[in-house]
């Protein structure tokens, strides 16, 4: 359309090659570029009845960037100096632009670039990437951090926001860090009045709510929601492989301590926003004891001890049917829902079947086979994925090492990951099943099981409590090697 028009390829994406990413842009300095950039600004003001005249500018992100341009997530690239950040950022005039500090409860880059160098910015806590749904998040920084910007830059940090990339999961962290905005810095006991305050108002009902479900809160906000930003993805939801490491920067018992409390309450207290945490819960629980499984299960095949890594396979098959059923008991846990919403924006049968692949596409390898990358970025603790994605993986890694252990083999890893891909991951994401958007429906799929969160969760800690009560984990450590210590107090 333009030939005498100056354009230019941008760097590939996260691996993707050049037929997946790499777009064509207008070089800036071409006069075609005023023209269309006017153009494209006041069909945004027409659409939109726009009147604000704040505009987002997001061109190169997560790219090396062929021209200085601005998105403050880039800031955390290594391209970007603090030479090359004052260089660009002076260009700009004060009062002219405004930065979103985007991941400041745990990375924050004001202090790392002087206050952006006079330009007034915006304290965000990211917390979630790819929607992720296990339980995480840092409390205490996001108590301080504002404050602390606020000492640190004065009047240029003009305000607090949430950067999420997916919602619906850990709430107490949004609500506490949108309250941000309208109170100071709360100290030790002020955080304990809130958190109390945030579970009665969570779990009203006509009767008082028990003190249990106030102390099992406590020790969530001393264990997954301390210092807890966004630990390592949960082995459970990982493509399988040997030698595999999980970050855990907590102490484990105060989980499963919280875990022992809101099981107690479930006899007396029946919210629907109850129910909801307690399968949340419970399914940490599960996952923890996967990974704990896993290690026993890989050092049975180091010794080679066929029977040893045939009872560790068992309970780790074991554990991840649990959790399918258990997150089929609650409608906030099914992967029928995420599907039915790309679907209603089709028009007719081909785009109805585009947007189901590319909805479980999305939630499972996200991209191409050898983008190795961003497989699972963006993983889910969900019934239907746990069933037909997560399980299937792990069936297909168990069954490859068992045949290498009885056959006195060696693993060939890229043997096992083209069975994984195959019959797990490429299955899941083209077989044209229907999955269920409601708990009546998941009942059908899953028999002689009755879909009540309470009465699982239940039956799950009396099956498990004993296990649990000898659960070792590496304290707050990447390695398996450190030193370990016993839950008892589930006995």
């Amino acid at each position: 359309l333009f030939p005498a028009a100056t354009f230019h390829n941008s760097a590939n994406w996260a691996g993707f090659d050049c037929n997946d990413s790499c777009l064509p842009y207008l070089d800036p300095s071409d006069p075609l570029f005023i023209e269309i950039g006017s153009q494209l600004v006041q069909a945004t003001i027409n659409a939109l009845n726009f009147t604000s005249h704040y505009y987002a500018c997001d061109l190169f992100n997560e790219m090396t960037p062929p021209i200085r341009v601005m998105q403050a997530w880039l800031f955390l690239d290594g391209f970007w100096t603090t030479d090359r950040v004052q260089a660009f950022l002076s260009k700009v005039p004060l009062g002219n632009l405004i930065l979103l500090d985007l991941y400041s409860e745990a990375l924050p880059q004001y202090s790392r670039f002087n206050s952006f160098y006079g330009h007034p910015y915006i304290w965000n806590m990211l917390h979630d990437f790819g929607g992720n749904n296990e339980m995480f998040g840092t409390l205490r920084n996001v108590n301080t951090g504002p404050t602390a910007a606020r000492n640190f830059s004065a009047t240029l940090m003009i305000g607090i926001g949430i950067t999420m990339e997916g919602i619906n999961q850990n709430e107490v962290m949004y609500e506490f860090a949108l309250e941000q905005s309208w109170r100071k810095q709360l100290n030790d006991e002020e955080i304990k009045d809130w958190l109390i305050e945030y579970v009665r108002r969570r779990y009203e009902t006509s009767d008082p709510v028990p003190i249990t479900t106030i102390v099992a809160w406590q020790l969530l906000e001393t264990s997954v929601y301390n210092n807890n930003p966004h630990p390592s993805r949960p082995i459970l939801v990982r493509r399988p492989a040997l030698d595999m490491d999980e970050k855990i920067d907590f102490n484990v018992t105060s989980l499963l301590m919280a875990w022992s409390l809101m099981v107690d309450a479930s006899s007396k207290l029946d919210s629907d926003l109850f129910r909801y945490d307690l399968v949340d819960l419970t399914k940490e629980v599960l996952r923890y004891y996967f990974t704990n499984v896993y290690f026993k299960l890989e050092t049975a095949w180091k010794n080679s001890d066929l029977y040893e890594f045939g009872n560790q396979a068992a309970v780790m098959v074991d554990i991840l049917n649990d959790t399918e059923i258990l997150l089929a008991s609650d409608r906030r846990f099914l992967l029928g829902n995420w599907i039915a919403d790309a679907i209603t924006f089709a028009r007719n049968e081909e785009e109805l079947q585009f947007y189901k692949f590319n909805a479980k596409l999305q939630v499972s390898i996200w991209g191409a086979k050898y983008t190795l990358g961003l497989y699972d970025y963006a993983s889910k603790f969900w019934s239907g994925m746990m069933r037909d994605y997560y399980a299937p993986r792990w069936h297909v890694f168990l069954d490859t090492l068992a045949r290498c252990l009885f056959e006195d083999q060696p693993l060939n890893v890229t043997y096992l990951n083209e069975r994984i891909f195959l019959e797990a991951e490429f299955a899941f994401f083209t077989w044209q099943a229907d999955y269920p958007t409601d708990t009546k429906g998941m009942q059908s799929t899953i028999q002689n099981v009755q879909c009540d969160s309470i009465t699982i969760v239940q039956s799950l800690f009396k099956k498990y409590r004993q296990a649990l009560s000898q659960l070792r984990f590496p304290d707050v450590s990447y390695s398996r090697d450190d030193q370990t210590y016993p839950h008892t107090y589930l006995n």
